[in-house]
């Protein structure tokens, strides 16, 4: 890269932006990794939960039309699969499908918080269920708005939420064990060898009563703790024993977390379509052919 003095009038950018590209051209340099926008989808509003790469693509839990989807440039959305206890695919977030393991390239166990099949039907109370998404199979059910599962080695690693527990699900024996309960709403679980990192959110009742307006439902992890006690954080556990090794806590403004991703990188960059320097960048393969 040339130095951050010559880019800009290299590339003859406007005085104004210069010190833009200066100071993203200098975060550059200073990292070993560099992240760009490469495409965009347009879907619509499908309400999208976990998302990952498969063998087919790029999957994504369509939760307003109860369904697993892949996106691509032709359709908003492909249809792939729905639970068996879905009648038809439909914006109704019949069953809240939310949570998506991936095994040998595929989904393979996904979390619901019901088995109703009309619309938002899954509001009226808390039955939550992991599904083999190969077998159709419902493996649990009455759990507490699960989500998160993942799958390793025989077993399947989810959060029953509302309990605020980590549980593992033995394929082979079909028990179902909890290995750790912490101090918030349990969402996001990334396997990373012999450690589970896990994330927390706050309880916030407000959210209780417009997810479950036909109930005076209160959670599990409320009744034991109570919403003002529950931590938004990330918890790293022993994944065998389920034993806390460390955790962050997150205070002010950021009370929810999601999902978990590790990048392999100590200071990476990340750079959106947006910003000046991006028209700049160029990642590209070279296969050129003598005729076509």
């Amino acid at each position: 890269m040339d130095s951050t003095e010559r880019l800009p009038k290299k590339l003859q950018i406007d005085e104004a932006l210069q010190q833009d590209v200066i100071d993203q051209a200098q975060a550059i340099k200073r990292s070993d990794a560099l992240y760009c926008e490469r495409f965009s989808l347009s879907t619509g509003v499908i309400n999208i939960h976990d998302i990952a790469w498969g063998q087919q693509g790029l999957w994504a839990v369509n939760s307003s039309f109860s369904c697993l989807s892949t996106l691509d440039a032709t359709f908003g959305f492909v249809a792939r699969w729905k639970p068996e206890f879905i009648s038809k695919i439909a914006p109704e977030n019949r069953c809240h499908l939310n949570g998506m393991a991936m095994k040998d390239g595929a989904p393979r166990f996904v979390t619901t918080f019901g088995k109703g099949d009309s619309k938002e039907s899954w509001r009226d109370g808390a039955t939550g269920t992991l599904i083999d998404t190969k077998s159709n199979e419902i493996l649990l059910d009455k759990l507490t708005l699960p989500h998160s599962p993942k799958y390793d080695d025989g077993y399947v690693y989810f959060c029953d939420s509302g309990y605020g527990s980590v549980n593992r699900y033995n394929l082979q024996t079909k028990n179902n064990e909890v290995i750790a309960t912490l101090p918030g709403f349990t969402r996001a679980i990334k396997v990373l060898d012999d450690l589970l990192i896990v994330g927390t959110s706050a309880i916030r009742k407000s959210d209780v009563k417009r997810q479950l307006p036909a109930t005076d439902y209160q959670l599990p992890i409320d009744k034991s703790i109570g919403a003002e006690n529950s931590i938004c954080g990330l918890w790293i556990l022993n994944k065998a024993t389920g034993e806390q090794i460390a955790h962050l806590h997150f205070d002010g403004e950021v009370t929810q977390i999601y999902d978990i991703a590790v990048i392999p990188y100590g200071s990476p960059s990340l750079i959106e379509s947006a910003q000046a320097i991006a028209s700049h960048l160029f990642y590209f393969s070279e296969e050129l052919a003598h005729a076509l």
